[in-house]
C-alpha cells in the first residue's frame, strides 16, 4: 500500500489568495484606465471620420456614382450618402457608411470648404467624392469640450483625407 502519494495542486484557499490579490491590483488601476480612454476618444473620433472619408471616395470610384460625406450637427453625426439611379442621395446601407454618432463631450467645430472642385457651390454640409476620384478640398474640425481639436482635412481635389494637427488650449 502505497500511502506517500501526493496529487499536484492548489487548495482552494490559495486559489482565493491569488483571487484577491488580482481583484485588489485591478480596483487600484481601473480608475486610470477611466482616464485613459476619455483622452482618447477625440483622436479615435477623427480616425473613425476619416475611415468614413476615405471608404467614400473608395465606394465612388468602384462603383462610378457620387458618394457624400454627410455632416448633420443637430444629430451629431456623420454618414456616407449614395447617389441612387434618379439622382437622389440616399444614406449608404453598409456598416462603413451609416451613421456615426459623436461621443459624449466632442462636438464638430467649423468646416471650411477651399473651391467646391466637384460640385461647384457647396449646399450643405457634406463633401462629395465624385466617381472619377475627385473630391471636395475641405477640413473638419472636431472639438473635445472646447480645450482640444483635432483637424480632419482634405488638401487636394485628388487627394485622401487624414488627420492635419491636433491642438491642446
Amino acid at each position: 500500500m502505497n500511502r506517500g502519494t501526493h496529487k499536484a495542486g492548489f487548495t482552494l484557499l490559495e486559489l482565493l489568495l491569488v483571487m484577491l490579490l488580482i481583484a485588489v491590483a485591478a480596483a487600484i488601476v481601473a480608475p486610470s484606465f477611466s482616464g485613459f480612454s476619455r483622452g482618447r476618444r477625440l483622436p479615435n473620433t477623427a480616425i473613425a471620420l476619416v475611415t468614413t472619408a476615405r471608404w467614400s471616395r473608395v465606394q465612388a470610384l468602384t462603383e462610378g456614382v457620387t458618394y457624400r460625406l454627410r455632416i448633420d450637427r443637430g444629430n451629431r453625426q456623420w454618414f456616407a450618402e449614395k447617389q441612387d439611379e434618379n439622382g437622389q442621395f440616399v444614406v449608404s446601407d453598409r456598416d462603413m457608411g451609416k451613421e456615426h454618432v459623436l461621443p459624449e463631450g466632442i462636438d464638430f467645430g467649423a468646416i471650411t470648404f477651399e473651391k467646391n472642385f466637384a460640385d461647384g457651390d457647396q449646399q450643405g454640409e457634406f463633401v462629395t467624392f465624385k466617381s472619377g476620384g475627385r473630391t471636395d478640398v475641405a477640413t473638419i474640425r472636431l472639438e473635445s469640450d472646447r480645450t482640444q481639436f483635432v483637424d480632419v482635412a482634405n488638401d487636394m481635389p485628388l487627394g485622401t483625407f487624414h488627420i492635419v494637427k491636433t491642438v491642446t488650449q
